[in-house]
């Protein structure tokens, strides 16, 4: 008989292969994978295969420590594999849905301001590089570290007034 890990194993090559099938499960698979783009691949696989509505997810302690929520009595956890330890085992995480608020908790949407951040420093640092082009790097190092960093505190400074202070 099958232990717990090898029926997840199963599972998660199942839904692997439903992939090959039709095109909407992998259509499916990677809107989940998206909202989950922190976790690998088969982090994502599993989670899928498990609860493919999941928005947001994190471990236990994540939940009821970082973001003051906890998870509800009596919430099924998504079992993930970890074979960090030599051989293979399950931990569990829960999706934002199996949560509830605490005072002063954090929300999942607070997630995406970094990603928000990072695509609009890229894009504030080819901005200001343009209106004030750097020394040339290979002549005179030190100005052009000098200069990128000045660019870059600019920048930091303009997304928190535009992102985090507003």
């Amino acid at each position: 008989m099958p232990n717990k890990t090898e029926k997840y194993l199963a599972l998660a090559c199942k839904t692997a292969d439903s992939f090959s099938r039709q095109w909407k499960h992998w259509a499916e698979f990677l809107i989940t994978a998206a909202r989950l783009y922190k976790y690998s691949y088969p982090d994502q696989l599993m989670i899928y295969a498990q609860r493919p509505d999941a928005t947001a997810c994190a471990e236990y302690d994540v939940w009821n420590n970082k973001m003051n929520r906890y998870v509800r009595r009596g919430s099924k956890g998504i079992a993930l594999l970890d074979e960090s330890g030599g051989y293979p085992r399950l931990h569990y995480v829960f999706d934002v849905s199996d949560t509830a608020p605490r005072r002063n908790a954090l929300y999942p949407h607070l997630w995406e301001v970094e990603q928000t951040a990072e695509n609009r420093m890229q894009q504030l640092m080819k901005e200001l590089l343009e209106r004030n082009p750097a020394p040339d790097k290979e002549k005179n190092q030190m100005a052009w570290v000098q200069h990128m960093n000045s660019l870059k505190a600019q920048a930091e400074e303009m997304i928190l007034t535009e992102l985090i202070y507003s």
